[in-house]
């Protein structure tokens, strides 16, 4: 006589997901902004979102100069 048994299996998978948190900190910003330039730096950005860096560097560098004539 043949028994047919049937067995059931779960698994659990677990997936680490990155949040976009926002910079707490003079130190955080700086280190976002490092990673940035080694990325840069190593090729691991697209030429094609080259447009959008441009201008968000330039309106960073700006806003330095300004603060810094304010002093």
């Amino acid at each position: 006589m043949e028994t047919v048994r049937t067995q059931t299996v779960v698994q659990h998978h677990r997936t680490t997901v990155p949040v976009a948190v926002h910079p707490a900190s003079a130190r955080e910003w700086a280190r976002l902004l490092e990673e940035l330039a080694a990325k840069l730096d190593s090729g691991r950005v697209y030429d094609r979102d080259m447009p959008v860096l441009i201008p968000a560097a330039n309106a960073l560098i700006d806003a330095l100069q300004r603060r810094i004539q304010q002093r």
